[in-house]
């Protein structure tokens, strides 16, 4: 009996992966900008991180050597990506092939955790659901964001720990480590989203506690905090190794509390007004994702006396994550709230039980009908994401209509130039010309730093750069430029609108 529960499983297990790689790979080739089907990533945020990552091969050390401010495995990741390519974003369509084919996978587990009669189809139509909510969604900025790589992780752990609660047993040891291992990862990509670990830690020593599981909470503990180590230790050596701790305590942490987040006000008031706005926000410009997690909320209400452990879990993880994500003010920035879809799974588990239980599927008796059914429900959804999605006007675009690339053919005609993206986030300029840029601050972050437009003011007005890129603002505008000529402007838009380009390069010394 053993070995057959084994085989099922093993069965099962190749099952939700033979459906979750391909569903990945349709929805992200459609929907995000690192696919191979667009003529690049232009999203300001994604080059930076590639920048820096691009930056790392040649020796460059994050916060020391070149300024960004999100965390150092982000970087890792981006520098993974330049390995295999540092012309395309190939590498980086790679990695989130891989995450998020990883989450549709785990997320599926939802399904069996709730739904032991979900087969095939059931689990087919749970993996188009959930793909379709994220990858079509308002939240799902471009692609490639922090917080879209950190979904399969929070997951994950939401999911050992429902499943250890529902049946009455702690997280096992490994599965206590890879929290830890997964905590560690989120504290050194974008700690905002250690919230959601927050709660859902606090909540699961509640509950074991309750229980008096007391030994089992310890030996969990103990693990997981393995599991946190072996992530940050290998960080700080390799920070210590390039004399940069400093550097990256200072620039990670410093200037992210200090100088990024506008709270808007003193006291209680403002930090929970942003919260509420923020997810208010959010739930409501992101559809059919918030209707997924909408719905999870309801089924778990609906028997709440029965699930009153897994609701204390979900509640606090939920709200912790919803706090540190938003408590800074910056809701409108519409790629934070994609961190709550974690939690979507176990809305789209809700949805297939009801599909079940209202014998729309349940029907379709004979293997064609069940597979024309899920073929057409693919079509569907990739047919309204097309519409939807407000990534797909890209797709109309070749690489010669793209600024970057007209001034790249520009730039190729100086050997060896140098160039400097200023007054704006990275552009993408470095990445089409190949370039590594000669400057700490490469770009204009969103942070009140005054020795950052310092440095860059100096780059210019010493002649220090080859090239120099603006966006919407001419450079003689914003400082003395008299070294510098423009060459060429070009026009493009981002984010729904419509932005100018003005390239120059030095002008021959006197």
């Amino acid at each position: 009996m053993s070995e057959f529960k084994t085989t099922s499983k093993t069965r099962s297990g190749l099952l939700r992966l033979a459906l979750a790689i391909p569903i990945a790979f349709l929805f992200l080739s459609l929907f995000s900008k690192n696919s191979f089907l667009y003529p690049m990533n232009d999203w300001v945020d994604e080059n930076c991180f590639f920048t820096v990552g691009r930056a790392m091969l040649d020796g460059n050390v994050p916060y020391r050597d070149i300024c960004e401010q999100k965390g150092p495995v982000v970087y890792f990741v981006f520098a993974l990506a330049a390995l295999v390519s540092k012309t395309s974003f190939f590498g980086v369509f790679l990695i989130e092939w891989m995450l998020f084919s990883a989450f549709l996978y785990v997320g599926s587990g939802f399904l069996r955790l709730y739904y032991k009669k979900a087969g095939a189809l059931a689990t087919g139509v749970f993996m188009l659901l959930v793909a379709f909510s994220v990858t079509v969604s308002i939240s799902f900025s471009h692609g490639g964001s922090v917080e879209e790589l950190s979904l399969v992780m929070l997951t994950l752990s939401l999911f050992w720990v429902l499943r250890a609660v529902k049946n009455w047993k702690g997280v096992s040891n490994a599965n206590s480590a890879l929290i830890g291992a997964f905590v560690a990862i989120a504290l050194w990509s974008k700690f905002t989203i250690t919230g959601f670990y927050i709660g859902l830690c606090a909540a699961y020593a509640a509950i074991m506690m309750r229980r008096k599981a007391f030994s089992a909470l310890l030996k969990n503990m103990l693990f997981f905090f393995v599991g946190v180590f072996l992530i940050t230790a290998p960080i700080m050596a390799y920070f210590a190794a390039n004399g940069a701790v400093d550097s990256l305590f200072e620039t990670y942490f410093c200037y992210n509390t200090v100088l990024y987040p506008q709270i808007g006000g003193a006291g209680f008031i403002a930090p929970l007004w942003n919260i509420l706005e923020g997810l208010g926000t959010s739930l409501a410009v992101n559809g059919f994702s918030s209707l997924l997690l909408l719905l999870g909320a309801f089924a778990l209400v609906r028997r709440l006396r029965a699930h009153k452990s897994e609701a204390t879990i979900l509640f606090f993880s939920f709200a912790m994550l919803a706090a540190s994500t938003f408590i800074g003010g910056k809701s409108r920035f519409s790629y934070y709230a994609l961190i709550l879809d974690c939690f979507v799974p176990l809305g789209a588990a809700t949805a297939v039980k009801l599909l079940f239980k209202a014998g729309l599927i349940r029907r379709l008796k004979r293997s064609m009908h069940r597979r024309f059914f899920a073929a057409a429900l693919a079509g569907v959804l990739l047919g309204f994401g097309l519409v939807l999605s407000k990534n797909t006007y890209l797709l109309k675009y070749e690489k010669s209509d793209m600024p970057q690339y007209k001034f790249a053919e520009t730039m190729a005609k100086k050997e060896g130039a140098t160039l400097l993206n200023y007054g704006f986030l990275d552009g993408g300029f470095y990445f089409v010309a190949n370039k590594t840029p000669n400057c700490k601050y490469f770009c204009k972050l969103n942070l009140a730093l005054a020795e950052m437009d310092q440095e860059q003011r100096r780059m210019i007005e010493e002649r220090r750069v080859d090239f120099v890129v603006t966006r919407m603002m001419r450079l003689e505008h914003m400082l003395d430029a008299s070294g510098y000529e423009l060459v060429e402007t070009a026009s493009f838009p981002l984010e729904g609108r419509e932005f100018v380009y003005y390239l120059y390069v030095l002008k021959p010394a006197p």
